[in-house]
């Protein structure tokens, strides 16, 4: 009378259909959404700017974002189909563009938020620098081990304006804001700053202050900031031993910098300072690697110290027949009696005044001496590599505090050159013409 078919069985065959094509939809929008995922990525990597000028239509240049997508809809019918017949979501506007910037960027945030978390010390990085509408803006990173690969990392997390107040307690303030943001305050092990009297001052530095608050963070001089001074005191140094062979008429014009860049005095100090640069380049490779341990860094600062003092006791008579062989015997100048005599003076006082520099601005060395207790040489490793063996031989609980030290050596920064690769992200970022107000 009805017919045969039952109505609830016919319900459920059409609910059943419309879950499918529901299912069909959703995996159809994830599918286009990886796409602009991808691009915004793409983009991010790189350091590319989203937006151009004109984005209409027909625009010549719509700008990175939109010819990314125009690009990957010519091979990937996907994207081609939604971006030609989409009316409701196209996502290629303004407002999408930063929505999808500002979610990848929660996503970033909320994993290095993650892995600080299962980590059990945390050293802060900062540095500040002047953008190019002239604001002061605060670089933050964190350092810290990855509780899974046992990989030293270095994770930016944020610009901020500093332009209102750039004092010490100014600046304590936003450490204090990082520190209860991500829960720091039993993690907090080291602070590394440069050599500013704001940073590092022993008196008002903000290196002081937060030492006050959280007792357990080590302050660390940039190593890389501190043999940078050391180079250039010592040459500061040296004494002019030319100021009075040419007067200040002489001096502009430009035979008068000829005569001196082929004089043997000039000569002579290009190839002893070319020998002490070939042995700070590497150690400024060294220090700026932010992968090293600082374990490894204070052993090459310690190496860079025993050559340069064999250089000082073993180099000159070599150097002093390579001037000769190449620019002749010396002739007397300003009535130098013993020209030999002379140069060895200045060799010797240009490698006193480095050495003792390297002393002065390295003495802090001294409170790293609890590096020992982890001696690569008896280990026949590096700290490094005990975390990772330790981890990869389920052996935690049983050498618990070797672990632990392990993870300190790698957590404690020897510089702040990740913090200064920000400020060449941000110039290039922010430059003139995206810092313009409108």
């Amino acid at each position: 009378m009805f017919g045969m078919s039952r109505i609830d069985l016919q319900l459920d065959k059409q609910r059943r259909s419309d879950i499918i094509r529901h299912n069909e939809l959703v995996k159809k929008n994830r599918d286009v959404l990886k796409r602009f995922i991808d691009c915004v990525c793409f983009l991010a990597i790189h350091e590319l700017p989203f937006r151009g000028h004109n984005e209409r239509v027909n625009s010549f240049n719509q700008g990175n974002f939109l010819g990314c997508l125009n690009l990957l809809s010519s091979y990937d019918s996907i994207l081609n189909v939604h971006l030609e017949t989409s009316k409701i979501f196209r996502g290629t506007s303004n407002r999408i563009q930063n929505d999808f910037i500002c979610s990848v960027s929660n996503i970033i945030s909320t994993s290095i938020e993650s892995e600080i978390k299962n980590t059990n010390f945390v050293a802060i990085l900062l540095d500040e620098t002047s953008d190019i509408t002239n604001l002061s803006q605060l670089s933050t990173t964190l350092r810290y081990v990855h509780h899974e690969t046992g990989e030293a990392h270095e994770r930016f997390i944020s610009f901020v304006d500093v332009s209102a107040d750039r004092s010490a307690d100014g600046l304590l303030k936003h450490v204090i804001d990082i520190v209860n943001r991500y829960e720091l305050k039993h993690k907090l092990v080291a602070q590394t700053y440069d050599e500013a009297a704001v940073m590092s001052g022993h008196v008002g530095g903000i290196q002081v202050k937060v030492k006050e608050l959280y007792r357990k963070a080590l302050f660390v001089h940039c190593f890389s900031h501190s043999l940078n001074l050391v180079l250039s005191q010592s040459a500061s140094n040296i004494k002019d031993y030319n100021s009075n062979d040419w007067d200040n008429k002489a001096i502009v014009l430009s035979q008068g910098f000829i005569n001196f860049l082929d004089s043997r005095q000039t000569y002579f100090l290009l190839i002893v300072f070319s020998k002490i640069f070939s042995l700070t380049d590497i150690l400024y490779e060294v220090l700026q690697t932010k992968r090293l341990d600082i374990l490894y860094c204070v052993k090459k600062i310690e190496e860079t110290k025993c050559q340069l003092q064999n250089y000082r006791l073993n180099l000159f008579e070599k150097l002093w027949e390579t001037v000769l062989s190449d620019k002749g015997n010396f002739e007397i100048q300003r009535k130098i009696r013993d020209p030999k005599t002379f140069y060895k003076v200045l060799f010797n006082e240009i490698f006193d005044n480095i050495l003792a520099n390297l002393q002065a601005r390295f003495g802090f060395l001294n409170k790293f001496e609890f590096l020992s207790l982890i001696d690569p040489k008896f280990l026949n490793t590096n700290p490094n590599d005990l975390v990772k063996k330790i981890k990869m031989n389920d052996l935690i609980s049983a050498f618990q505090e070797v672990f632990k030290l392990s993870q300190l050596i790698l957590t404690i920064p020897s510089t702040i050159a990740s913090v200064e690769r920000s400020f060449s992200a941000l110039k290039r970022i922010k430059d003139l013409h995206k810092g313009k107000k409108d």
